[in-house]
Order: structure tokens, then sequence, then C-alpha cells
């Protein structure tokens, strides 16, 4: 499967996360260990590169980043649709 960048683009505003919860609010909605269904409906955008996942925070609507591992990424997009 190839992944490839799509939505919306990290830029130096969009703030990181180091364990996938909502740098923000600390929304845990899309922690590490929920990452497979829970997190699919709030990716807005990837970067295949850097292999970076953007989420919108469904608890304040802050946009945040995570780094992924190639072999996740291609198992977690398989079946992922672009919006």
């Amino acid at each position: 499967m190839k992944v490839k960048t799509w939505g919306v683009i990290c830029h130096q505003e969009i703030p990181h996360s180091t364990d996938n919860r909502c740098p923000e609010c600390g929304d845990k909605t899309l922690g590490v260990s929920n990452l497979s269904n829970t997190a699919k409906p709030h990716i807005v955008g990837f970067e295949d590169g850097s292999m970076k996942a953007i989420f919108r925070c469904p608890g304040c609507d802050c946009l945040f980043w995570f780094h992924f591992m190639k072999d996740f990424v291609e198992d977690f997009f398989e079946n992922f649709e672009e919006r």
C-alpha cells in the first residue's frame, strides 16, 4: 500500500503530542491505546515523508500531530478512505 501526503499539512503552529493526547486540553480520546478505530475519524491530514498524522481533537477542536512508525501506518491506512 502506498501512503501519500493529503489533507492538513503540518506547520510550526500545530503542536506535537508525544503520547497522542491533546496538548491543549489533555483529551485522552486519541491516546496511544486507542489509536485503531477511535482515531480514524479525527485524522485530518498526513505527511508520508515525516510519517506525521495530523489530528483534530474531539474535545477542544485543536490540531496536533503525532509520529507513526511505517509498519503501523501501512496497517492503519489500509482501509482508511481519504476525506
